[in-house]
């Protein structure tokens, strides 16, 4: 008997805390000050995948850049060595 009426307050208890406030979420973005963009505000992305450094910046998009972006990065991931026939495997 007394497990019920302990497992009757748990439940209630957990009902009880589980309540929100119907408060909405203010979704417009706000200006944020210089210190938290760490590349400048025409540096700095805000894509935290795992593709992030691979992204442009929001400057390079507008500027029409972001095929030349892709082209860079995709000539830094080659590999740097011209000669690779010394290179252990």
């Amino acid at each position: 008997m007394k497990k019920t009426y302990f497992l009757l307050l748990i439940a209630i208890s957990i009902l009880f805390f589980s309540c929100k406030d119907e408060e909405k979420d203010n979704l417009s973005t706000k200006e944020l000050s210089e210190e938290y963009y760490t590349g400048g505000k025409l540096g700095t992305t805000f894509d935290d995948g795992i593709f992030a450094y691979e992204q442009p910046t929001p400057a390079v998009e507008e500027a029409g850049m972001g095929n030349l972006f892709k082209y860079g990065e995709a000539f830094f991931e080659k590999s740097f060595l011209s000669n690779t026939s010394g290179v252990r495997r």
